[in-house]
């Protein structure tokens, strides 16, 4: 929160959600526990994992797991037409776009 310069009512806001319940989160969270769906807003609005909100370290993606997903999207990237491979091509770019921003702020001093 503080690393966005944002406030108790801020956040509150952009999770729309009571400040007393955003502030339950961030300074009573042993005691708090929010709704699943508050947490991945959370996560979202802080562009990381919901397992690094819980635990502070992100999430481990085994190789395997990985070579899966790449087959799986190439089978079916064979399918497509045309539209909607430029659509997959735009989507891609975007997500390596934000890979970048997502590990340049995290070499950021703090």
């Amino acid at each position: 929160m503080r690393k966005k310069g944002w406030r108790v009512p801020r956040l509150a806001e952009e999770l729309g959600i009571p400040e007393s319940s955003t502030y339950n989160i961030f300074k009573k969270p042993l005691k708090y526990h929010p709704r699943a769906d508050i947490v991945y807003d959370i996560a979202r609005l802080f562009d990381v994992s919901v397992e690094y909100l819980m635990t502070g370290k992100e999430p481990e993606i085994k190789e395997e797991t990985i070579d899966s997903v790449k087959r799986e999207l190439i089978e079916h990237i064979k399918t497509v037409d045309h539209d909607t491979a430029v659509e997959i091509r735009a989507m891609i770019k975007t997500l390596q776009l934000m890979t970048l921003k997502k590990e340049s702020r995290r070499n950021e001093p703090a």
